[in-house]
């Protein structure tokens, strides 16, 4: 059932916000250079941008430059484009990058330069199989810089899509990042998402259908690590669906290494992670020694797969560690982990870490799928039900096809209205639509568990149309 009630005056206002912000923060200074693929390139106007200088036929840069490409142009490359490291923003007009296949090289690589990209997409790059800062970021680089994307595609590169490293910054807002695949190397953490010592937002965005074939790292859809420092992840509104690891962590790997002085933060939000597997543990999520919250998300459909006498764990969520130091913990609230599979704990592994923050819908058909000591809060419900009575399949409930897609509720689902009005929820959903709202026909409003609010429909539950 497609919500379609939607929290538009705020929509408005904050749009009305960030363009009022981007008209102050303009520099008065900045040129415009039109690519045209004849008179000037791409690859001419970054290096225009980045020196400020005429190239080719190119306008020179001057401080805060914008690269305007044709409408709908299709840029092949037969050799890698200039390092950014620049302020630059590049208006792609629904264009799009790709590689010609020949030699192998990434496609954008920002190093201690600021890159905003508009309404492009980028494909078919590929980085080297040689280590660790060279495996990363077939589609995108960045390195000690700032990465913003707004309606981008990053599909089809060999090497994972994306990486943000070495204390960068990224937003990528709504955005598609898809059918990526990391290297068969020890160095390749990632497919669809690579991040390691930076923050990076995630807002309203789809990262699925990559792969990950590491030998060693895993993190399919998303891995972070605390290789470059400290990293601190938020996913708000998005969808990690149908990714492929070779080892831990289908949807999401995040893990902290050496001596722990550098953590991971994780916060996901409003967001859907369906249908992802994992060889080892961690269908949806497999994660060690960081802090993580998951608020009003759906984890379902996923599978921890193991292989040969290695039995997987985790279909939903495998974390924690024996004997976790302070501050590393998960909490899970308001949300559906449900109809995942592994052969030990389909829904949640717990290795001492994982908690509940109450108000979760965890297992089917009477069984909470939790292997370890996790127990569920009383305001928990383990349904008596299968999955099908739970969530929809997974399909496009969102105007928005960058959302990626959900799992809408079952009429009669036990996630509806499952969270008691006097208990603070997420005021949208992943799609945008208000919370709460009354979604079992008591005249209450009160939030559901999950990704989706599901709205009761009197005149349709009447028969009538």
């Amino acid at each position: 059932m497609k919500n379609t009630i939607f929290g538009n005056k705020k929509c408005l206002l904050t749009t009305a916000i960030l363009f009022e912000l981007s008209i102050q923060s303009m520099d008065v200074n900045a040129a415009v250079i039109l690519v045209d693929q004849t008179n000037c390139n791409l690859a001419s106007a970054i290096t225009a941008a980045n020196t400020d200088s005429i190239v080719s036929k190119c306008t020179a840069g001057s401080g805060a430059d914008e690269i305007v490409l044709s409408s709908g142009a299709q840029i092949t490359l037969s050799e890698a484009l200039p390092i950014i490291n620049s302020t630059i923003t590049i208006q792609g007009n629904e264009s799009s990058v790709e590689r010609d296949g020949t030699d192998i090289f990434r496609l954008v690589d920002v190093q201690a330069g600021i890159l905003t990209l508009n309404d492009i997409t980028l494909s078919g790059g590929a980085s080297e199989n040689t280590g660790y800062s060279t495996a990363y970021g077939a589609g995108i680089r960045v390195s000690s810089g700032t990465l913003n994307t707004n309606n981008v595609v990053v599909k089809n590169n060999s090497g994972v899509g994306i990486a943000i490293m070495n204390n960068s910054v990224a937003t990528i807002n709504n955005s598609v990042v898809e059918y990526n695949t990391g290297l068969p190397t020890y160095f390749s953490g990632g497919g669809g998402l690579h991040v390691a010592g930076s923050q990076v937002e995630v807002l309203g965005s789809d990262i699925s259908n990559n792969q990950n074939l590491s030998v060693a790292f895993g993190g399919a859809g998303v891995y972070i690590s605390n290789q470059d420092g400290a990293s601190t992840v938020n996913i708000n509104s998005s969808s990690i669906n149908n990714n492929t690891s070779n080892r831990s962590g289908g949807g999401i790997n995040a893990i902290v290494g050496g001596n722990g002085e550098d953590t991971i933060t994780l916060n996901i939000t409003n967001s859907t992670i369906s249908g992802n597997t994992a060889a080892e543990n961690g269908g949806g999520i497999h994660c060690s020694i960081i802090s993580a919250k998951i608020t009003s998300s759906t984890i379902t459909a996923n599978t921890a797969a193991g292989y040969g006498s290695y039995q997987g764990r985790g279909g939903g969520v495998s974390c924690g560690i024996s004997f976790p130091p302070a501050g590393s913990a998960i909490t899970i609230e308001q949300s559906i982990i449900s109809g995942n599979v592994a052969e030990i704990g389909n829904e949640v592994d717990d290795l001492f870490a994982v908690f509940s923050g109450g108000y979760n819908v965890i297992g089917q058909q009477g069984n909470n799928g939790i292997s370890g000591p996790l127990t569920p809060d009383v305001s928990d419900k383990v349904p008596t039900v299968g999955i099908e009575n739970i969530v929809e399949d997974l399909t496009d409930n969102s105007s928005d096809d960058n959302r990626g897609m959900t799992h809408g509720l079952v009429v009669g689902s036990p996630a509806i209205d499952l969270i008691n009005s006097s208990i603070n929820c997420e005021g949208n959903d992943q799609n945008g639509v208000i919370r709460p709202l009354d979604g079992d026909g008591s005249s209450t409003n009160e939030c559901d568990a999950g990704a989706l609010e599901f709205y009761f429909d009197l005149i349709f539950s009447d028969g009538f149309e």
